[in-house]
């Protein structure tokens, strides 16, 4: 994800595990660029990374 952006974040892994680079942070306001990112795996890993 692009730095500045906003994200909605909805993961879940059986047995995996689930790591993020991501700064924690307040809502975003109106207009600010946002993502929603619904990420399922059974048995895997989740890694979220800025690009």
């Amino acid at each position: 994800m692009a730095d500045g952006t906003a994200a909605y974040l909805d993961i879940m892994t059986g047995s995996g595990e689930t790591r993020s680079s991501l700064d924690g942070a307040e809502a975003p306001v109106d207009g600010e660029p946002t993502v929603e990112l619904s990420i399922r795996t059974g048995s895997g890993d989740v890694v979220l990374e800025r690009a």
